[in-house]
């Protein structure tokens, strides 16, 4: 990844993997394989970024979030267990 404003950076690793996962679950055998490599490309970045935040998932240029909140998906719904 090229140097961003880490809300712009965590934005766009966020919407990359989204991307990907997405792109997973296609129909198109094409998009499926060509999601494949991508996740093999962005996973070691991804890692990289976790490594550097000491694990907390903010890197110490900013907060650049690497893991969701434990109810982020779960807004207006019934409580983690």
């Amino acid at each position: 990844f090229r140097r961003l404003p880490c809300n712009r950076r965590e934005r766009a690793i966020k919407d990359s993997m989204f991307d990907i996962f997405r792109d997973l679950s296609s129909l198109e055998l094409s998009a499926r394989e060509a999601a494949v490599e991508a996740l093999v490309m962005e996973l070691p970045k991804v890692q990289t970024e976790y490594e550097k935040s000491g694990g907390s998932g903010t890197t110490y240029e900013g907060n650049v979030q690497l893991e969701a909140e434990k109810d982020e998906v779960l807004k207006n719904c019934a409580p983690s267990v």
